[in-house]
């Protein structure tokens, strides 16, 4: 893989499979097209989401160059209103990204459904939470595509 990375923290195999508890099930956080998020917490404490692509697709045509993108771009981006790129960790078969941990849950979840106890969100906090992804759409725009 021959991706030129900008200085950052390079996390070992080791250190991510122990903070996510050898990518156990039980702290799976989701599924996607070439990879599974899962949740971790470093030896600091720290929560954080690891992204790790899925081996069946580790091949130059698939989820490799998508993860290369994906890379490339969180590398870029550094704003208020979007996830935090913490690091990443790049051997043979093994590709994974780490990134800040955002709790209670998805942002579908909060607009869509209401959970018991948990009550939908009232138009002003819509509002608020749509202004802030204007915000970091607006930043994607201007300072990651348009530079690229």
């Amino acid at each position: 893989m021959s991706i030129s990375i900008e200085p950052g923290h390079t996390f070992t195999f080791q250190e991510l499979e122990v903070a996510t508890n050898n990518s156990g099930s039980e702290n799976e956080l989701g599924s996607g097209g070439f990879a599974v998020v899962y949740k971790g917490r470093l030896s600091n404490g720290t929560l954080v989401a690891v992204k790790k692509v899925l081996t069946a697709h580790n091949t130059p045509s698939h989820g490799l160059k998508e993860f290369e993108v994906e890379l490339k771009f969180l590398i870029k981006v550094r704003h208020g209103n979007l996830v935090s790129f913490l690091g990443y960790y790049i051997h043979l078969e093994h590709k994974l990204l780490v990134l800040e941990y955002v709790s209670n849950g998805t942002l579908t979840k909060h607009l869509f459904l209401s959970n018991g106890n948990d009550s939908l969100l009232t138009w002003n906090q819509r509002v608020r939470i749509t202004l802030h992804v204007a915000q970091g759409l607006e930043y994607i725009h201007n300072n990651i595509l348009m530079t690229a």
